[in-house]
């Protein structure tokens, strides 16, 4: 929830209108705002139920307007048995529309993750372009992740992709790490940090990509034996 709270701010300091001011059909849609930003938003204001509903319309609406783009981008961790469930489901239904979904994961300990992603593209969403990746780092030998990343198509014209990854730490870049002076410890949490922050670069909102690197830094400060490959 305080997530979803930082994300609002910046809205609501530049005087948000986005929804029943700006006309909605030459607006661009705010990147970060979502039907979650925007209840905050609407909540924040005080706003009666009617002006939320009407919010929450236009920004439906603009959603089924054709050429819209969505990137997305997440990162989640899971640890000292921890679960951690991302269902992500996405729907094309109207023609020349892009999105673009990454998916990153940092499991240590008993942690275990659950990646369940779903790509729709109906029959009349031709010309579409939707890719969706999910990569998954394992910091020990009892982590686990279950990912599936899914494409169900009904039109013919289309470019469309998806992947997934089950890795550990490469034992040649810790090498190298090593090898520049670095002790054991702090080379697995670089090449963690590097891998998580594909992600956290693309967080425009810098409060809140501040907060989640502190927290990520705390919790990789707690992982001691990060798993790399064994020789045979």
């Amino acid at each position: 929830m305080n997530a979803i709270n930082n994300a609002a701010d910046p809205f609501l300091r530049d005087e948000y209108q986005h929804g029943f001011v700006t006309d909605i059909e030459s607006d661009t849609l705010p990147a970060g705002l979502n039907e979650e930003v925007i209840r905050a938003i609407s909540a924040k204001k005080r706003e009666p139920q009617w002006m939320l509903e009407r919010r929450l319309e236009a920004h439906r609406h603009w959603l089924t307007i054709e050429g819209a783009e969505a990137r997305l981008a997440g990162l989640f961790t899971a640890g000292n048995q921890q679960l951690n469930d991302i269902d992500l489901n996405i729907d094309h239904a109207v023609p020349g529309c892009i999105s673009q979904s990454d998916f990153k994961g940092l499991l240590h300990g008993k942690g275990r993750g659950v990646f369940d992603g779903r790509i729709l593209v109906g029959a009349q969403a031709q010309h579409t372009e939707a890719h969706l990746n999910n990569a998954n780092l394992l910091l020990s030998r009892n982590a686990e992740v279950d990912t599936k990343p899914q494409l169900e198509i009904y039109a013919d014209n289309v470019k469309c992709s998806h992947g997934t990854t089950v890795g550990q730490l490469e034992e040649s870049q810790l090498f190298y790490l090593r090898s520049r002076g670095i002790d054991a410890a702090q080379a697995k949490r670089l090449l963690c940090l590097g891998f998580a922050g594909e992600i956290l670069d693309r967080c425009k909102f810098t409060p809140l990509r501040e907060v989640i690197e502190t927290e990520l830094v705390a919790m990789l400060a707690g992982v001691g034996g990060a798993q790399v490959p064994q020789e045979a």
